[in-house]
């Protein structure tokens, strides 16, 4: 059952019922009881799902952290279709019984009772969207000279090469034209076993603890001579090949191998065990967009976003610049339903390259809201889907722009600008903090404070730097990066409180983490600390290595205990271990 050929189909779902009926009273009918509550509650049936948890909690034979997670999910469904006395019921029972209950939800070690009682509005704040972090042990860094736990280098200098040489016939009408892929920082992400991430096509997956390749999708030497091909196409934005787990596969957005123009993008689904394909969006007629009489290929926009129950993704049909929010299951890419966002302002270049807004999605309770990185920020209510909400945030700058001749100006101020605009970490951000959301467009100068369930706007702060990237947020300030890093007062007057020049970032370079009291920056070979309160970078780097770091910054990204920065050539992780001196 587990391993159906057709993921999340009614087949699949008659199977675990059958096992259920035949074999409730043995771990093997447990097994299938938990299963088969799994499917329902991805369904949105959560009666059904935690009539079968009780099931499986009562005849099957699991025991200890099984029987907890099995007794969170009784809970969890309750609250989830409505039936408050009976969650209040099971939630005092679980806390009477354990206090807290640490599981991993979610790819995130989070306390699950708590997250109940917050759900239900129980001694907590009520939202749903705020998850409580189970706590963590302080973390040293790497001492100097330290090895990394592991290396991985995925792009050679042979391969580099190939990205930087010049398309002929572009080159000799166009002249040369700056490519931001040849800058591209892969995304990643991370599960309990493998690290997985991808670059402009091919994907690699990696044992979490050796960074052994488990599997890869994609010959990177083939790849790296199509980049200069892409430099004059719709494929042409860094920002628009994306990876994100779902359960057990591993969704990643790339150019259609079937569109000879790089123009379309396509959703595809591996499973993150073998890595064979379990769906695309290309093989299914239910992807395509019908508006009027015709029938268009959907091309996919931003990154994905995996909730408990789905999947979302905003599409255009590859020739037009209507954008929809698509709502799938993530298991078998099946589509939901589809609503209208509105047309996008492309920035459209004289050799006819169009480059669409990447927008960025973020989960709510019962909302999801979409940044369109185009002028608006809307909130769409995930039941009735519809735009339950939105608010006007101005145009940022480029969209909607028509480059001039390249003969002539290539060189010109704009065009120096649309390159910044190709930044591959991305400037737009979008997240919840303290039931409060805040948002950033891509190259826009102005940062909203926002009432998530209204749309009232608290405040705004205006004239940040366009490329920044919104790196974190505490219980006083927020805080950008750039080619420097900022720390502004949260309230009041959002007054700059610190500016930090001292250190290597270029607009495309913004790997920063908020740690603690301390924010850690990725630059030219090395990492450092600044310290929050004022901003200084400590006198020496925290950790200084070259052959690991790379010269030209990249990304962090920690999971619990692993620490991973990835440049344009290489990915490497490092172990952090627990500090005797309670220091970040």
């Amino acid at each position: 059952v587990r391993n159906h050929p057709r993921p999340g189909s009614d087949e699949q779902l008659a199977l675990a019922q059958r096992l259920v009926d035949r074999m409730l009273a043995s771990s093997v009918g447990g097994e299938a009881a938990d299963l088969l509550g799994d499917f329902y509650f991805e369904r949105g049936n959560f009666a059904r799902a935690g009539r079968n948890w009780t099931l499986a909690l009562v005849h099957g034979s699991a025991t200890g952290r099984d029987a907890l997670r099995l007794q969170v999910k009784q809970a969890w469904a309750a609250a989830r279709g409505g039936e408050r006395d009976e969650a209040r019921r099971l939630y005092e029972q679980l806390s009477a019984r354990y206090g807290e209950a640490v599981l991993t939800i979610g790819g995130n070690e989070v306390d699950a009772i708590a997250m109940i009682g917050q759900a239900l509005d129980l001694g907590g704040s009520g939202r749903a969207d705020e998850i409580p972090q189970a706590p963590r042990p302080a973390l040293s860094m790497p001492r100097p000279g330290a090895r990394p736990a592991w290396n991985t280098k995925f792009l050679s200098e042979k391969n580099v090469s190939l990205t930087k040489k010049p398309r002929q016939d572009r080159y000799y009408y166009y002249g040369r034209v700056p490519n931001p892929l040849m800058r591209h920082v892969p995304p990643v992400v991370a599960d309990d076993k493998g690290v997985y991430f991808h670059w402009l096509g091919v994907v690699f997956a990696l044992d979490r603890e050796t960074g052994k390749i488990l599997w890869q999708d994609g010959s990177v030497g083939e790849t790296a001579g199509t980049v200069p091909l892409r430099q004059h196409t719709g494929a042409s934005d860094p920002r628009s090949y994306q990876v994100a787990l779902a359960g057990e596969s591993l969704l990643v957005i790339n150019t259609s191998p079937d569109d000879e123009r790089y123009n379309r993008f396509a959703l595809r689904a591996y499973d993150k065990a073998s890595g064979a394909t379990l769906w695309a969006s290309t093989r299914r007629e239910d992807w395509r967009l019908h508006i009027g009489d015709k029938a268009h290929d959907a091309s996919v926009l931003g990154q994905v976003l995996v909730t408990d129950t789905a999947g979302y993704a905003v599409v255009h049909p590859r020739s037009m610049t209507d954008c929809f929010l698509r709502r799938f299951d993530p298991a078998t890419g099946r589509v939901e339903w589809t609503m209208p966002l509105g047309m996008a302002d492309a920035l459209v270049f004289d050799d006819e390259s169009k480059r669409m807004p990447q927008p960025l999605l973020l989960a709510g309770k019962g909302l999801v809201y979409v940044l369109t990185n185009n002028g608006a920020l809307v909130a769409v209510d995930t039941a009735a889907g519809q735009i339950d909400w939105g608010l006007t945030m101005g145009v940022p700058f480029g969209a909607g722009a028509g480059a001039s001749n390249p003969w002539n100006g290539w060189n010109s101020p704009l065009h120096t600008k649309l390159d910044k605009m190709a930044n591959p970490n991305g400037s737009g951000s979008v997240l919840l903090h303290d039931g409060v959301l805040y948002a950033k467009q891509h190259y826009g100068t102005t940062l909203f404070s926002i009432d998530p369930q209204t749309g009232r706007l608290h405040w705004s702060r205006d004239g940040l730097d366009r490329d920044a990237r919104l790196v974190g947020i505490n219980a006083r300030r927020f805080f950008l990066a750039s080619n420097k890093i900022r720390g502004y007062e949260l309230d009041g007057d959002r007054d700059l409180v610190w500016n930090n020049t001292n250190n290597t970032y270029k607009h495309d370079q913004a790997g920063a983490l908020l740690m603690g009291e301390h924010i850690l920056m990725l630059g030219k070979d090395e990492l450092r600390l600044a310290r929050i309160d004022n901003g200084d970078f400590e006198k020496n780097p925290v950790f200084e290595d070259e052959d690991y770091l790379g010269r030209s910054g990249g990304r962090l990204y920690r999971w619990d205990n692993l620490l991973v920065c990835i440049n344009r050539t290489q990915i490497t992780a490092y172990r952090l271990e627990p500090d005797n001196d309670n220091q970040p």
